[in-house]
């Protein structure tokens, strides 16, 4: 963190820019590919057991917040896992397969709803108690596969974002 203003920055001192976005996988597709993948790298930090709060980088789309609000009243969680997946530092290439190869694309081209594979790298991210343990899911590329429902987000409440400021 920079000592003056407490931002993250890279080394070189340039303000840390972060990329999240979720990936919904059907729940079966999830417990056969990706879940194992999680959960052998969460054993492998902890071989004598996960600790209960595990960050594994994933919501059931079935289950609820910390609110109690059912995730499957928002849109593309009903009947998935929703994997949160980050990078800082550099913007993930999203790619098109076109006219048998590859094509590199513009931010424009793809929207939130859309449908895409991503080639993921899962680390323990080396956090212990009292910090969260956890992984990190890491995108390493991504692939459009074809276009869905746009996924507008409905926004914030403003009562819930300033509690207590008048």
């Amino acid at each position: 963190k920079d000592v003056r203003t407490r931002q993250p920055v890279i080394k070189d001192g340039q303000q840390v820019q972060q990329y999240v976005f979720g990936v919904a996988v059907d729940k079966n597709t999830f417990n056969q590919q990706v879940w194992p993948q999680l959960y052998n790298e969460a054993r492998a930090a902890f071989p004598n057991g996960v600790p209960q709060n595990f960050s594994y980088k994933f919501k059931d789309g079935d289950g609820v917040d910390s609110k109690g609000n059912n995730f499957n009243q928002r849109d593309g969680y009903g009947g998935h896992c929703v994997i949160t997946i980050s990078t800082e530092g550099f913007a993930p290439q999203v790619y098109k397969h076109e006219n048998g190869s590859y094509r590199q694309l513009n931010p424009e081209e793809i929207k939130c709803g859309d449908y895409v594979a991503v080639n993921i790298t899962v680390k323990y991210n080396g956090a212990v108690s009292p910090n969260t343990p956890g992984l990190y899911v890491n995108p390493n590329g991504i692939v459009l596969i074809g276009y869905g429902q746009e996924i507008v987000s409905a926004g914030q409440d403003p009562d819930e974002l300033f509690q207590g400021f008048q």
